[in-house]
């Protein structure tokens, strides 16, 4: 039992520091980010609020005037309430004016909540394009694919909107949470000890608010985890229509029972709906909150009434004050609630920013050596190593399932040392990748396009160029500068072999310590040029990433061959190992080439712009 209550003790804090870290990150990237606006939005609907309630009040003063007939002094004037028509006059020119100033107060708290509300998103969207564009090394965590195009445009545009209505749905709740506090002060004047027992009332409904919220989040998540496969159905359905001709009884028939009363579509809209039922269910238990604690005040307060003959002015205090506070507790529980909803979008937004983006450390020294080995996750390959140290001078070959690029590299660099993050991330610090694929920079030299530090001069290209025998066709192709800004004609002429070289040889003068070098590129070299440039490595750490094709492997000097499946390494060995076990590995990774050569072909999100009211 105690173990038991251990276990869910520790999930739940767990649980509870993701929503913490989270939450407090949004709190300071957006509020505390833009907190001019955001204290003029709060201030204006403050202002709002506070005209309203006195608006209320005025009008409660005259009706007690009116009822008791008395006089009212007003400055150096007398009014009879009753009789006198100048005195409704001020107190309807009053009345008007408050509401004006309350309704312009919340249509500009409003519109500017709505302008910062856009402003954020697009800050947001921008920073996701900034990140992947920029030069830093994107780590992908297992359980994310940031290198995938969608990905990233669902961070840009659906988790950047939701990250915005999370701030307008948090700076919705100052005010009410504020009135919130205010009423409970005044409860705990009037009646200390009935105050503290619904109080208690509100710590049990808590618990049942909790869960409320984690079945929000959970089918947030479904929502997205069975999008993909909704839209596979329709358009299986799509093509189905096209290709046969049914009557309307046959398809409807079909529809009904065969698609949409189970499988994916089902869980889709059953998760959407469970999505929005989640705001009534927390309205719900509010309610009954409500007329619970309404039940205990009129036993408690009303037993006192008829015992003593008095306190009638009391327990109408406190009724007004209950449904002040009650109110907005509710407003406060639905925004709590619809916050919850996109916790599992607002978490992927956080995550790419904050566990995937490697920036280097000045002055950091990387450890002297890493040990890669197998995972237990899945069974060895038969044969394979334990581990193997990867340290200075180390050449191995890396069977991989995915391309490397830079939004790949840090999941590559996970797998091999075994997805421990703190590893992961000094390693990234001082890497360099090397890829056979270019995109054109436009306006830019060729300096600026392959990464060549201020240091190294034309002069010193050459001697490396002529060493390898590159030198005339760079001659050839290139400008005899390499600050000269290059033209897109320019930049598609020039030799796949050589932009390649060039990327090596640069990758050679810079200080870091383990360089990841696509073979694709290796095929484009003669074989003295790769052969200068891989020996020239003696001093760093070099793996070779092999995608797909496996014939070179063993032809680069590897000292072993580390085998990738499953997102983690599921082989280690020498080349004779690899040759027995090549058919074992691509069996083990051809469901995963498939996978990637069909990601995307139906991947479209039927809940990319899903918005529901914010309430």
């Amino acid at each position: 039992m105690y173990s038991f209550l251990k276990t869910r003790y520790d999930g739940f804090m767990k649980t509870f520091d993701q929503y913490r870290l989270v939450l407090k990150w949004l709190m300071g990237d957006s509020i505390w980010r833009f907190r001019k606006e955001s204290f003029l939005i709060l201030f204006t609907n403050f202002i709002g609020v506070s005209f309203q309630v006195w608006t209320i009040g005025l009008a409660i003063y005259y009706a007690k005037a009116m009822q008791s007939g008395r006089t009212i002094k007003l400055l150096h004037y007398e009014f009879n309430a009753r009789t006198s028509t100048i005195f409704l006059v001020l107190c309807g020119l009053s009345i008007l004016f408050s509401l004006l100033i309350a309704a312009w107060s919340i249509y500009f708290s409003k519109s500017r909540g709505l302008k910062l509300r856009r402003k954020y998103e697009e800050f947001c969207t921008k920073r996701i394009f900034l990140h992947f564009g920029s030069g830093f090394k994107i780590g992908t965590p297992l359980e994310q694919d940031f290198s995938d195009d969608k990905i990233i445009v669902r961070l840009a545009r659906r988790d950047s909107r939701f990250c915005s209505r999370a701030l307008w749905m948090i700076l919705d709740t100052v005010i009410p949470l504020a009135t919130f506090m205010v009423a409970i002060a005044t409860l705990l004047y009037i009646n200390a000890l009935l105050t503290l027992l619904n109080f208690t009332l509100m710590g049990f409904s808590a618990i049942f608010l909790y869960k409320v919220s984690v079945y929000a989040a959970r089918n947030s998540a479904s929502l997205e985890k069975f999008a993909k496969g909704t839209s596979r159905e329709y358009l299986r359905i799509i093509q189905r229509q096209k290709a046969l001709n049914v009557s309307t009884h046959e398809n409807e028939q079909w529809l009904g029972k065969t698609l949409f009363s189970s499988g994916p579509i089902k869980k889709f809209h059953d998760a959407y709906e469970g999505r929005l039922r989640s705001l009534e269910y927390s309205q719900l238990i509010s309610n009954i909150v409500f007329a619970l604690a309404i039940f205990l005040i009129l036993l408690i307060m009303g037993k006192s009434i008829i015992s003593e003959g008095k306190g009638w002015g009391e327990l109408i205090v406190y009724l007004i004050a209950l449904r002040f506070m009650l109110t907005n507790m509710r407003q406060v529980n639905r925004k709590a609630t619809g916050i919850n909803r996109l916790y599992p979008q607002i978490r992927r937004y956080f995550q790419f920013l904050n566990t995937t983006v490697i920036t280097p450390k000045a002055g950091a020294v990387p450890p002297a050596s890493y040990t890669i080995a197998p995972k237990t996750t899945h069974p060895a390959i038969e044969g394979s190593l334990e581990y193997w140290e990867l340290k200075k001078g180390s050449r191995i070959g890396l069977l991989s399932t995915v391309t490397l690029n830079r939004y790949t590299l840090g999941f590559l660099t996970d797998c091999i040392l075994g997805h421990v993050a703190e590893k992961t991330k000094t390693a990234l610090e001082s890497m360099w990748f090397v890829t056979a694929d270019y995109e054109f920079l436009p306006n830019r030299s060729l300096r600026e396009s392959l990464g060549f530090s201020k240091k190294y001069t034309t002069d010193d290209l050459q001697k490396d160029l002529t060493k390898i025998g590159l030198w005339d066709k760079y001659n050839e192709q290139m400008p005899s500068n390499l600050d000269t800004s290059l033209s897109p004609d320019i930049w598609r002429r020039i030799d796949q072999g050589l932009k390649f070289s060039m990327a090596l040889l640069n990758a050679l003068q810079s200080d870091c310590h383990w360089i990841m070098i696509e073979e694709k590129g290796l095929r484009t070299l003669p074989d003295n040029a790769r052969d200068y440039i891989l020996d020239r490595c003696s001093d760093k750490i070099i793996t070779i990433v092999f995608f797909q094709d496996h014939a070179a492997a063993g032809n680069y000097g590897e000292e072993v061959i580390a085998a990738m499946g499953h997102g983690e390494i599921i082989g280690l060995g020498s080349i004779d190992w690899f040759k027995r076990n090549q058919d074992a590995i691509k069996e083990i990774q051809m469901p995963e080439y498939n996978r990637n050569a069909e990601k995307g072909a139906d991947d479209f999100d039927l809940d990319d712009d899903l918005d529901d009211d914010d309430f």
